[in-house]
C-alpha cells in the first residue's frame, strides 16, 4: 500500500476519512477475523524433554550406563547419568527459550485502538480492528495493525522489533514508488511498532496473520524441524560408534 495514494487506497478499502460504519466494521471482523496473532499449539514439557534422547549417540550412552549398572562400575554409571541429562536439560531449556521469543511475539499487539466509526471518535478493542479502519495514534502508542499514514505530525516510530534499527525512524504521508523494503516504506506504521514522537491518523490495510509482524510469526510456526549438518554427522558418528562396538564384542566373544 506504500506506493497507492489516498484515493486509490480508500477505493481498494472501501473505506473514507469518515471510518466504517458499525454494520461494515462487524461484517469485515467476520470475513477478516480479529486482529489477533495465532501461536502453534504448544508441545507438552515432558515430550520436549524426551525428543532430547532422540539422536544414535545417546542411544549408545544409555545402553552404556545399563550395561556399567549390571557390571557393578557404579560410578561409570553416574558419570554417564549425568552427561545424558545434561546434554537434555541443555537441548530443553534452548528449546523453551526460542518458544518464549516466539510467545513474545503475540504480547506485542495493543489492547486498545483509538478509531474513527460512523463519523465519531472510539476507543475499542485493538482486536476488533478491520482493514479500512482510520486510527489515530500518539506519542507513547503501540501500533496496533499495519497502517497506511494518512497525516503525520512530525511523526517518528521505533521498528526495532522489525528492521534491528535502534533509532526512530521518521515517517510522513507521502507516497511511495518502487519496491522498497519495510525498512524503507516510510509512509508505513507496523504492527508492534510504537509512536516515539508525534502523532498520525491512518488506514488499517492488514491485521492480526496478514501484519508483517503476523508474517513473521507464521513462517516460525510453519518451519519444518530438520535435522542440521551437525546432527547428522553426530549421528552418523553414532552408527559408526555402534558398528565398532559390535564388532569389538563380538572379538572379545
Amino acid at each position: 500500500m506504500y506506493s497507492k495514494n489516498e484515493e486509490e487506497i480508500f477505493k481498494i478499502l472501501n473505506s473514507n476519512t469518515r471510518g466504517l460504519d458499525s454494520k461494515e466494521a462487524e461484517k469485515r471482523l467476520k470475513d477478516y477475523g480479529q486482529n489477533i496473532i495465532l501461536n502453534k499449539k504448544k508441545e507438552v514439557w515432558i515430550l520436549r524433554f524426551l525428543k532430547q534422547f532422540n539422536n544414535s549417540v545417546i542411544y549408545i550412552l544409555l545402553v552404556a550406563g545399563v550395561l556399567t549398572l549390571f557390571m557393578g562400575h557404579i560410578s561409570d554409571t553416574v558419570v554417564i547419568g549425568i552427561v545424558v541429562l545434561v546434554n537434555a536439560l541443555i537441548g530443553y531449556i534452548q528449546e523453551n527459550k526460542a518458544e518464549s521469543a516466539i510467545s513474545k511475539i503475540k504480547q506485542m499487539l495493543v489492547v486498545n485502538a483509538t478509531v474513527i466509526r460512523n463519523s465519531q471518535r472510539l476507543d475499542i478493542d485493538a482486536g476488533d480492528l478491520v482493514p479500512g479502519d482510520i486510527v489515530y495514534l500518539e506519542a507513547g502508542d503501540n501500533v496496533p495493525a499495519d497502517i497506511r499514514i494518512l497525516e503525520a505530525n512530525n511523526l517518528k516510530i521505533q521498528e526495532s522489533v522489525l528492521t534491528g534499527e535502534s533509532d526512530s525512524v521518521q515517517k510522513d504521508k507521502q507516497t511511495l514508488i518502487g519496491t522498497l523494503t519495510v525498512a524503507d516504506q516510510t509512509n508505513m506504521a507496523f504492527a508492534s511498532t510504537s509512536i516515539t514522537n508525534g502523532d498520525m491518523t491512518g488506514v488499517v490495510v492488514a491485521t492480526g496473520d496478514y501484519t508483517q509482524i503476523g508474517k513473521i510469526n507464521k513462517s516460525i510456526n510453519d518451519v519444518k524441524q530438520e535435522k542440521t549438518p551437525l546432527i547428522i554427522s553426530i549421528n552418523n558418528l553414532g552408527k559408526y560408534i555402534s558398528y565398532a562396538i559390535v564388532l569389538v564384542a563380538v572379538l572379545l566373544f
